[in-house]
């Protein structure tokens, strides 16, 4: 129309280009810096070990091999909550709502794993160099400075780097340390990682009486040397922490299931005690006499320790359906549907095993003086807590989703049908793999 003004069309709306957000490729080039610098530092290290003497080899691993099970066992568990976040499961809601809240995610762990792995990794590479060149003073710096380092890193109180985190980690463990105070789930479940690291813990003490008194304490037959009293109690305190907490629960609660796992923790002492003899008796007796004792021990305590694992901690009726079962091979009792396949219950319970079996090479002394064997023993264990972290957490889940439906579904993805609430009048479990309690 005449004087009407022209229509003025809205300028067409551009679809922006899609990017992540802006912080993935920053974390993507953190990661492969750390990673850079951790495998080179680990190389430098494995070539630098092949061309010292022997004595500088043995004080390599004096200080530093006690550290390689501690980090694969954070390794492991950054993996485990990855899977978890991944499957929604809310293992979360094992802990107390106040620890809850300080539980790191996977993300957090990741780079806590990459900076204290890059942290050992650099000190053993230079403290190698400098043994190398001829620095002998300058290495001998290293070990302290690194183990001052780590300590600083995940218990200084103050503030940056995820402080509540690493608040929460030394308050438990100050409380696993002394366990007067009633246990929680992050006291237990903290206390009983640590059996699994209680040749690390052994070990370590023996580097931490070299970091103080120097190198020659740890190689004489004083309380730091191979033959002393440090390493045995080392290994036998993870295992006491439990026993007293076994003792503090049955005081509380009256639970009569905690009295049979303190004798648990209790049948690895005579191992330890007969282990630790090894270095400073003679070869016949420790042939004749002390051995076959100890091997006794060992495997009392691993027979022990396996069935304690199925039937309580995971809850698998095996053993107690013997008497119920009429067959040549009783067939383990599990809960359908389950959060993972039937197929690896039954791989977790082979491999659990196997892998106990290893206790009884884990934790001798005599095995010291190869260091490959002795790390590769450690790092058994390790594994083989981290398949048990897994039923463990999904045994505590069903608990809690039984106790309080009202939570909603814990498990996540897999494994919810299990979980809904029982029809009116219908026969609710006492825990989710068999129906009676194991005859103990």
């Amino acid at each position: 129309m005449p004087g009407s003004r022209p229509k003025r069309h809205a300028p067409a709306t551009r679809t922006p280009h899609r990017v992540g957000p802006p912080h993935a490729a920053r974390q993507r080039l953190e990661w492969a810096a750390w990673t850079a610098l951790n495998l080179g530092a680990t190389l430098v290290t494995a070539l630098l070990l092949r061309t010292l003497p022997g004595e500088d080899r043995t004080l390599f691993l004096l200080y530093y091999q006690p550290l390689i099970p501690a980090l694969a066992m954070l390794w492991f568990w950054t993996v485990a909550v990855w899977h978890w976040e991944r499957r929604g499961v809310r293992y979360a809601a094992c802990f107390s709502p106040e620890d809850a809240r300080h539980l790191p995610g996977s993300a957090v762990l990741f780079r806590a794993g990459t900076a204290l792995s890059a942290v050992t990794t650099l000190s053993g590479a230079v403290f190698l160099y400098q043994l190398a060149e001829g620095q002998r003073g300058a290495a001998a710096l290293q070990p302290p400075l690194m183990y001052s380092s780590l300590a600083v890193a995940l218990l200084w109180p103050g503030p940056g780097f995820h402080g509540d985190t690493r608040r929460f980690f030394a308050r438990t463990l100050t409380r696993v340390a002394l366990p007067v105070h009633a246990v929680s789930w992050a006291d237990f479940f903290l206390a009983d990682v640590a059996t699994s690291l209680s040749k690390s813990v052994g070990d370590g003490a023996r580097a931490l009486c070299a970091v103080a008194a120097g190198p020659g304490a740890a190689f004489g037959s004083g309380t730091c040397g191979e033959s002393g009293a440090l390493a045995p109690l080392g290994s036998a305190l993870p295992y006491a922490v439990r026993l007293v907490q076994c003792v503090r629960v049955f005081r509380d609660t009256g639970a009569r299931s905690q009295a049979f796992n303190a004798v648990k923790y209790a049948t690895a002492f005579p191992a330890i005690a007969l282990a630790g003899a090894a270095a400073s008796v003679g070869p016949e007796l420790w042939l004749t006499t002390l051995r076959p004792l100890w091997v006794g021990a060992a495997a009392l305590n691993a027979a022990y320790s396996y069935f304690w694992d199925l039937e309580r901690d995971w809850e698998i009726g095996f053993f107690s359906q013997m008497d119920v079962q009429k067959t040549a091979l009783p067939r383990p009792v599990l809960a359908s549907p389950a959060m993972y396949p039937r197929a690896v219950y039954l791989y977790l319970m082979a491999s659990n095993l196997v892998l106990r079996l290893t206790w009884i090479y884990k934790l001798s002394d005599g095995l010291r003086a190869n260091a490959l064997v002795v790390s590769f023993f450690a790092l058994l264990e390790v594994f083989r807590r981290f398949q048990w972290m897994f039923v463990r957490v999904e045994v505590e889940l069903r608990k809690l989703q039984n106790q309080k439906p009202e939570l909603g579904s814990l498990m996540g993805h897999d494994g919810s049908a299990a979980l809904s609430s029982p029809k009116p009048g219908a026969a609710t479990p006492t825990h989710p793999f068999h129906t009676h309690e194991p005859k103990l």
